[in-house]
């Protein structure tokens, strides 16, 4: 059954839109209208392909066009200590370290934490995060190399 398939995946979409909106009560409604969209456009998903990479598609598009817009959000919201994203990023550290984690994650501009958290915490390939993007996979790839570089930056100078 295709709200299955869907409800398959909840727990990544929900780590995705906490990772766009930065805020519990908007990954929230993020989440939901992703789903409700979905379910509303079944008739689009082809059978074959990635379920989460079309959901995730779903989700970046609704995102660019309702949350994005609203000028008085802010898009680096509080994060709760609790958030599934960073707790899974710092599982076996510290908790400064998971801080500092949280506050390096939080320091990438929203198309580097995009595409770091869909590659490094949900496991998609380049071709799929490429097309969720619709841009090349070698922009996907540097990308990537520039979110993980800034991490990695920060988090050296966090250690000093």
């Amino acid at each position: 059954m295709f709200e299955d398939m869907i409800l398959h995946h909840i727990d990544s979409l929900y780590n995705f839109a906490m990772v766009l909106t930065g805020s519990v009560n908007d990954a929230e409604d993020l989440s939901q209208e992703t789903y409700l969209k979905a379910t509303h456009c079944q008739h689009l998903y082809t059978h074959d392909t990635n379920c989460k990479a079309w959901l995730f598609t779903i989700m970046k598009n609704l995102f660019l066009n309702t949350y994005r817009q609203r000028k008085h959000e802010v898009l680096l919201g509080e994060r709760d200590d609790e958030d599934p994203i960073f707790l899974s990023l710092a599982v076996h550290s510290t908790c400064d370290l998971k801080i500092d984690m949280e506050r390096a994650f939080a320091s990438l501009p929203v198309s580097l934490r995009m595409m770091v958290m869909l590659r490094d915490q949900e496991g998609l390939e380049y071709k799929e995060i490429a097309a969720i993007f619709n841009c090349p996979v070698g922009t996907v790839m540097s990308r990537l190399s520039r979110g993980r570089a800034r991490i990695k930056q920060f988090l050296s100078g966090a250690a000093c």
